[in-house]
């Protein structure tokens, strides 16, 4: 199904419904058109941003045999 949502530029555009909470979490999407009235989307709480692995530091051993 496709659904008429508001940007985040303020425009308009259609979107797929599967891909909506994607659009909102993703910050695209600010709102979108439900049975005429339009319905401001908030991200989801339950999203986790995940940061990335600290680079080791220091000496690292091999874990390969040396040939």
């Amino acid at each position: 199904m496709v659904l008429l949502v508001r940007c985040s530029d303020n425009t308009c555009s259609v979107a797929l419904k599967s891909r909506l909470k994607d659009l909102i979490n993703n910050g695209l999407v600010t709102a979108f058109l439900q049975d005429g009235e339009w319905v401001v989307a908030q991200k989801s709480v339950t999203k986790r941003e995940y940061l990335p692995s600290p680079q080791p530091t220091g000496n690292v051993a091999s874990l390969a045999a040396p040939l």
